[in-house]
């Protein structure tokens, strides 16, 4: 399984950062994550496994990666969720996103007008 996150990360009261670590996939991450910075790696894809045990998550922050892909429910069981940013990636679709959602940031991505849920945007 590899090393424990936060000998790899830096965990912080409910934060981890995981900036520039050369990273090709989530790592696991502590049950009471609030905020996750996984920035400037080498993440393609982000499974609906990374995130599905962390009800207390409220910020995601891929920015800089080489996303490609979100599995359909990546962030859908996640209740708390606020803050998505997943600028500067090669994302072409989005996932329909949890009501919570305030703040989404997708620049600089390849996506296309039916990459995006019809239902992205919807308030629940």
């Amino acid at each position: 399984m590899g090393m424990p996150t936060c000998l790899l990360c830096v965990c912080i009261s409910g934060s981890v950062y995981c900036d520039e670590a050369n990273l090709d996939h989530i790592p696991p991450l502590p049950r009471e994550t609030t905020h996750f910075y996984g920035r400037f790696n080498r993440i393609r894809h982000v499974k609906n496994t990374d995130f599905s045990h962390l009800s207390k998550l409220k910020r995601i922050d891929l920015t800089g990666n080489q996303l490609s892909g979100l599995d359909e429910d990546a962030f859908g069981p996640l209740p708390q969720l606020q803050d998505i940013l997943l600028a500067d990636n090669n994302l072409q679709a989005l996932p329909a996103l949890p009501s919570s959602v305030k703040y989404i940031d997708v620049r600089n991505n390849r996506l296309i007008s039916n990459g995006i849920h019809k239902d992205a945007f919807k308030r629940r």
